[in-house]
């Protein structure tokens, strides 16, 4: 594949999932606002305890299986039967697993409510489990728009049944119910736009063949998971119910807008990457161009939540939520590391190194426990921070094992970041400016301020990218203008290459 077909995949692929993601997000954004309000911190964290058990088994229930799918080329019918029958008797046994174990995280957490939590959420690993294959076929193809309606009907569901039962008073199982019913239509969706059906056939050629490739991203998911769950056990163990409810509060807050932007980008990047796997010069380049859109995107708008979190918190969530702030604010700037770290697996599977992946992952893992076990003891605040720390040095070492695969140097990777990073100090010091003259002397009350410094932040970070203009710019400029010519019916004005997008020279090369 050409770099003009990778780039005309990725922005079909882009867009569709900005478009899904986007109004599912919208629609994951009022329910939490409205649901933060009928129920209390008490509750977030009693789901919070449930879901970090569900979690981890729904990550020992998918066993890789579908990045092999991904990677290789050359899948078969019978490759997707048995993927599909592995996938749904391993989505019965984790519901089994659950039911038979939830007990012991009821004692774990000591919250005897979480052991019927759990058993109730087991049901969604069985329902997801079948459409697990159609979900994967969609994202190999980068048929977006077909997983993109299905998707979002989905989280309209969980968003009417949640919100419903919290009015009614149904209290925690107004977000657990909400969810079964999300699964259900999800999965029956799926099965509508993806045409795939399994026939009854199993493989074992085909199942060893896949299992080799398969079994290296389960057990990176599973160490994964552990490590993005530690700081949430130890806070749940050691601080309580409540403190996990406004560390989890603060942390989700921070994560929405690196998940959402994520959701979109990493669908991407791992089935284009894999069908750039042999042309490491096509790969380094479309890894630093995503490098660059992500910290366009992501900087400036952590760095704004953190700036405006002591105002926006309780005006839009409660004066019960101020004891989130601070955390919010350090978990801001880890987030904005981890939405880099985050796209770098997507390099080691396309190059078919799950196995250094996984090594990366221990490591990771080994840092962060050693972290929280230090901090833990000293409460939210010190938690949030070392989880920062923990980000910066976990980023630094992920990409180091990444830089030779596709024969990348750190240089030009930290160069991809400088044009977000400027503008992000531009756009605070302006917003801190704000505040000092107008909100500290009394001269704009709370929301009125609020609504100015997002105005204001928003106009000053855009104006210095324009002044920077990084090549992202003119990339967006061309964008724009070959779709307004498509839908008058006409062909671009200039000559361009995948809707505009012109092809950058490697660092170093003439352009």
């Amino acid at each position: 594949m050409n770099e003009s077909q990778l780039r005309t995949q990725m922005l079909s692929g882009f867009s569709w999932t900005a478009v899904s993601q986007g109004l599912s997000q919208l629609v994951l954004f009022l329910t939490t606002v409205v649901l933060a309000r009928l129920l209390s911190p008490t509750d977030f964290g009693v789901v919070g305890m449930a879901a970090l058990y569900t979690g981890l088994v729904a990550v020992l229930g998918q066993i890789g299986m579908g990045a092999a799918i991904i990677h290789r080329q050359d899948i078969g019918q019978i490759e997707l039967d048995t993927v599909f029958w592995t996938g749904l008797g391993a989505g019965l046994f984790v519901a089994l697993v659950s039911f038979i174990l939830a007990p012991a995280a009821g004692w774990f957490f000591h919250t005897p409510l979480v052991v019927v939590l759990i058993r109730v959420s087991s049901i969604v690993f069985v329902i997801d489990s079948l459409g697990a294959v159609h979900r994967v076929l969609m994202n190999k193809e980068l048929a977006f728009s077909r997983l993109a309606k299905a998707e979002v009907s989905a989280q309209f569901a969980y968003g009417l049944a949640a919100v419903a039962l919290a009015v009614g008073g149904a209290g925690v199982w107004a977000i657990v119910l909400g969810q079964v019913v999300r699964a259900v239509v999800e999965v029956t969706l799926l099965w509508r736009v993806e045409p795939w059906r399994p026939r009854r056939e199993f493989s074992r050629e085909a199942f060893g063949g896949l299992f080799g490739f398969g079994v290296r991203v389960w057990a990176f998911n599973f160490v994964d998971y552990i490590r993005e769950n530690v700081d949430n056990l130890a806070v749940g163990r050691l601080l309580g119910t409540t403190a996990l409810g406004f560390y989890a509060f603060a942390y989700n807050t921070a994560n929405f807008p690196r998940r959402q932007l994520q959701n979109v980008v990493g669908r991407v990047t791992f089935p284009a990457f894999a069908k750039a796997q042999n042309d490491n010069a096509l790969l380094r380049r479309t890894y630093l161009k995503v490098i660059r859109y992500i910290s366009l995107l992501v900087f400036p708008m952590l760095t704004g939540l953190a700036l405006v979190a002591p105002e926006l918190i309780p005006i839009v969530y409660g004066d019960k939520w101020i004891p989130a702030v601070v955390p919010l604010q350090l978990l801001c700037g880890a987030h904005m590391l981890y939405s880099l770290g985050s796209n770098v697996g997507a390099v080691y599977l396309a190059k078919g190194r799950p196995d250094l992946q996984l090594k990366f992952g221990l490591f990771a893992l080994v840092w962060l426990v050693t972290v929280v076990v230090v901090v833990a003891r000293f409460g939210l605040v010190a938690v949030a921070a070392g989880i920062l720390v923990y980000t910066m040095g976990s980023l630094l070492v992920g990409q180091a094992f990444a830089n030779p695969l596709i024969e990348l140097k750190m240089r030009d990777y930290l160069k991809a970041l400088v044009p977000a990073s400027l503008g992000c100090m531009i756009m605070a010091i302006a917003v801190i400016a704000l505040r000092k003259s107008l909100l500290d002397p009394g001269m704009l009350s709370r929301l009125p301020w609020l609504l100015l410094a997002i105005v204001v932040g928003a106009a000053v970070y855009i104006g210095a990218i324009l002044l920077f203009r990084p090549p992202e710019v003119e990339e967006v400029r061309g964008v724009v203008r070959a779709r307004i010519a498509a839908m008058r019916g006409r062909a671009p004005v200039e000559p361009s290459v995948s809707d505009g997008l012109p092809v950058e020279p490697e660092a170093g090369e003439p352009s």
